[in-house]
């Protein structure tokens, strides 16, 4: 049982277009096709996997961090660092990020600006 498969893609060099004819058994493409799907289907458990793990390792970072950081609490507290000090540290360290945030974004609408300009001032070049 052999079907011809038939498409127009592309053409030939003197821009006729010619049908693309490929001799294939119809089990042969049913085949194929499912091959690839359990590919591609065996691909994204490997990225799913992949992701839980990532997932799972930064939680674990995150309870290894807080722990660290607990710990950091208490040693100052024995060395007689008041909580107003340590709030302030804290305060600072939001202050740092947000404002890290806000310089990251202008940079990068910087660059946008700059790559426009590029863009635009290259297709109109100027003679002297």
């Amino acid at each position: 049982m052999n079907q011809r498969y038939r498409g127009g893609i592309g053409g030939d060099v003197d821009g006729s277009k010619k049908e693309t004819a490929i001799n294939l058994p119809v089990d042969d493409y049913f085949n194929r096709e499912k091959d690839q799907l359990k590919r591609f289907h065996n691909d994204v458990d490997t990225y799913l996997d992949t992701a839980a793990l990532t997932m799972a390792k930064l939680k674990d970072q995150r309870n290894v961090l807080s722990r660290g950081r607990s710990a950091l609490r208490d040693i100052a507290n024995q060395l007689g660092m008041s909580t107003t000090v340590m709030r302030l540290i804290e305060n600072r360290s939001q202050a740092d990020w947000k404002i890290f945030w806000c310089l990251a974004i202008i940079f990068l609408l910087f660059v946008m600006f700059m790559l426009y300009l590029w863009k635009f001032n290259s297709g109109h070049s100027s003679t002297i």
